[in-house]
């Protein structure tokens, strides 16, 4: 190697490009089909690089080459059928192949990195993927070439591959355009993007669907139609798919919009399917693929350093000390794999462990929100609320410190209060204190501050808009911070009632603070004027 070579080849940051690991299918014999999936990955690298690998490769050897412009190695463990393949190739990244039988199965996982300097190895990429694709059944998409959904049953094989837990990858799903009713100056196509370049550019990260017309239909019927995929429109369902998720976790483009794309230099379908590819290389990347008792090449040294070891301390040429060498070997590759398998265990344990955190800290919330309404009422039954205006704003600063502050002004509109229900104020005052201040601190869903106000019987809504709240003066506006002049606009309002009698009409004008995390009360608890009082 030169030192020009091993400069670009131990300079250069490599970034995950393709991934998948299945299992060698056996039917023919266990070892005729290991020593096939050995001769498949070096002629393929054979053919990448252009030179002929050494012959000892063909024999199942371990060798080590260093050639014009690549780096290849191997090493074997034949009585466990181990064998692990590395080719660098310092224009592009890196190709890395294992192999391993555990139980009379043979496992095979394949990775490539690429030099994030380099143009992306599409074409090797694919013939990596198709060559293992050839050898063996992967949890990835089939590579290369666009899934066609055509009927029913296409539909419906769709329908489970998207919902299958497993799926780690990304479905591009292309609907067929109407023609009947194609009006852009494009010349008319069947889809939005290239599916079948798009299923080379993305094979084994993605799977690309061309969906026809009569398929989106039947698509639309079985998934629902938010969930649809029509006309020319592009969606993107990402793992993990559930039919409550938000619209926006498996985003769709839509003819026309496809059709006006800009992003950059990036302009029209052309635009939109290179930045979608952009996409999904991105999020390729992100992904945690199981690679657990699988041993790349320098797992692979590790473990047959350990065996050396183990061999040389017992050698003997007697056969029951060979059987314990074998018994120690597999032993060995049993611990590196339980390890393995341990810490996966952990980090899925961990994982459940933040969750159920998260629940219980709602859980928590909702008992404290439960025990201050429960508080509110005392042994005899009688309401524990202040029984007079002039009390809520000692009562605020005590029962809802750090939650909702009362403006001065606030407090002035309590002492000239007139409506007939002191309690109900107070109820609405811990309705922003509690439920709405949780639902803007993302701690509790809307909904709940939703149910609780129709509980209580109020609305929640904006209290007029901002052009026009200037006409009024400056009843819709206070001053905060407390005695600055900053001014701040009063934006919503909490009401019941539509009588604008001051006894039977209730209004709160508050905004919401997300400095201080605080709802700042400006007005209570009567209508302030508008266009229509």
């Amino acid at each position: 190697m030169t030192n020009s070579e091993k400069k670009i080849q131990e300079g250069e940051l490599l970034t995950v490009a393709f991934q998948t690991r299945g299992v060698i299918n056996t039917e023919a014999g266990l070892e005729p089909a290991y020593l096939n999936a050995m001769e498949m990955v070096l002629t393929f690298a054979e053919s990448t690089v252009n030179r002929k690998l050494p012959v000892a490769a063909r024999k199942g050897g371990g060798f080590l080459r260093h050639g014009a412009g690549y780096t290849s190695e191997a090493i074997h463990l034949p009585d466990r059928h181990l064998w692990a393949f590395q080719m660098e190739v310092y224009a592009l990244g890196r190709f890395d192949v294992a192999i391993i039988e555990r139980q009379g199965v043979l496992h095979i996982a394949g990775m490539v990195h690429h030099k994030i300097t380099a143009d992306y190895p599409a074409a090797e990429i694919l013939g990596f993927a198709q060559m293992l694709a050839k050898i063996s059944v992967h949890e990835t998409p089939s590579p290369g070439h666009p899934v066609n959904v055509e009927d029913d049953a296409g539909v419906n094989t769709l329908y489970k591959l998207l919902c299958a837990p497993e799926r780690k990858y990304p479905i591009i799903v292309a609907s067929e355009i109407r023609l009947h009713q194609w009006k852009s100056p494009y010349q008319t196509p069947h889809f939005m993007i290239d599916t079948r370049a798009m299923g080379i550019d993305l094979c084994g990260i993605a799977t690309v669907v061309s969906m026809t017309a009569r398929a989106s239909m039947a698509w639309s019927n079985l998934i629902g139609k938010p969930w649809a995929v029509y006309d020319g429109a592009v969606r993107t369902y990402y793992p993990g798919f559930a039919v409550d998720d938000a619209f926006s976790k498996h985003p769709i483009m839509f003819q026309d919009s496809i059709l006006k794309f800009e992003r950059n230099e990036l302009k029209g379908p052309s635009g939109f399917q290179q930045f979608l590819k952009g996409t999904i290389r991105r999020f390729a990347k992100s992904v945690h693929f199981d690679f657990c008792g699988i041993f790349f090449l320098s797992d692979a040294k590790i473990l047959c350093e350990e065996v050396s070891i183990i061999t040389k301390e017992h050698f003997s040429p007697a056969p029951m000390i060979q059987d314990h060498e074998d018994n120690a070997v597999q032993s060995l590759a049993e611990e590196l794999r339980r390890k393995s398998e341990e810490a996966m265990n952990y980090r899925r344990e961990l994982i459940n462990l933040k969750a159920e955190l998260t629940r219980q800290r709602r859980k928590t919330q909702e008992v404290k929100e439960k025990c201050v309404r429960v508080a509110a009422v005392d042994k005899s039954g009688k309401s524990a609320y202040p029984d007079s205006f002039d009390k809520i704003a000692d009562w605020t600063k005590h029962e809802l410190a750090g939650k909702v502050l009362l403006h001065p002004r606030a407090e002035r509109g309590l002492s000239k209060a007139q409506y007939e229900s002191p309690e109900l104020v107070c109820q609405a005052l811990l309705l922003l204190g509690n439920e709405y201040r949780n639902a803007r601190l993302g701690t509790s869903s809307d909904y709940k501050f939703k149910k609780r106000c129709r509980e209580l019987g109020l609305l929640c809504k904006g209290s007029i808009d901002k052009s026009r709240a200037g006409e009024e003066g400056g009843q819709y506006f206070v001053n905060y911070p407390c005695g600055s002049d900053q001014q701040q606009f009063l934006k919503m309002k909490i009401c019941k009632g539509t009588s604008y009698h001051r006894r039977y009409c209730l209004r709160i004008y508050f905004f919401w603070d997300s400095a201080s995390e605080l709802v700042v009360v400006g007005s209570l608890p009567h209508h302030l004027s508008n266009r229509a009082s």
